[in-house]
């Protein structure tokens, strides 16, 4: 088991057969088999245990007391050599932050070293009465301005847009509309082009003239 400041202690659990369907249990301290706490455990004649679960305070070695509870619903009392293993216990020793995940509704799920799982914030989407008057900023940022109103926030999902997690927006642009503008821009260019270099002809042309 782990205490509040996920410090490891290690404790063992004794069975013994008092009568049909009757079973006493025994805490112990694993390091030194101190006695922790002790109780009886009833089953039915499906074999399901009637009592499935104890509450016991923990003395530990460094002079803290911890309250844990000790869930026997998943034994089963079934003829042949008796067998209890340990199934699971939500208990964790300190860990650090790894890594992270973005749902779609926002949350933030922080990946400890531990194995465990933790919400570590929500991310709110905002939204302006008039987008255009957002005043643009470097690194593709925006500010607010009197022109685009205050910030309306709220929840992904809720008025505010949508949250993919793991996908990459693709460009935007229209490339057969911008190669259509760029090839129109050419021609344009050539046009004045030729335009400029008649009207050099004919002030060439005109000077000749006059001498």
């Amino acid at each position: 088991v782990y205490d509040r400041l996920g410090v490891e202690h290690l404790l063992e659990i004794e069975f013994e057969k008092e009568g049909d369907g009757e079973w006493s249990w025994t805490l112990k301290d694993g390091g030194g088999g101190r006695k922790i706490a002790s109780g009886t455990l009833y089953f039915d004649e499906n074999g399901s245990p009637l009592n499935p679960s104890a509450k016991v305070t923990v003395e530990l070695r460094d002079g803290q007391s911890q309250e844990m509870e000790l869930d026997f619903s998943l034994i089963k009392q079934v003829a042949g050599d008796p067998r209890v293993s340990l199934k699971y216990q939500d208990g964790t020793p300190p860990g650090v932050m790894e890594g992270f995940s973005i749902q779609s509704d926002g949350t933030v799920i922080g990946s400890l070293t531990n194995g465990r799982k933790v919400v570590v914030g929500r991310i709110a989407l905002a939204t302006f009465v008039n987008p255009e008057g957002l005043l643009a900023e470097e690194g593709g940022l925006f500010s607010e301005t009197p022109n685009s109103g205050p910030p309306q926030v709220r929840a992904p999902s809720e008025g505010a847009g949508d949250i993919v997690p793991g996908a990459l927006e693709m460009s935007n642009t229209d490339i057969i509309r911008e190669i259509t503008r760029l090839m129109e821009a050419h021609h344009m260019f050539q046009a004045n082009l030729r335009i400029i270099s008649t009207f050099d002809e004919m002030i060439r042309g005109a000077l000749n003239l006059r001498r």
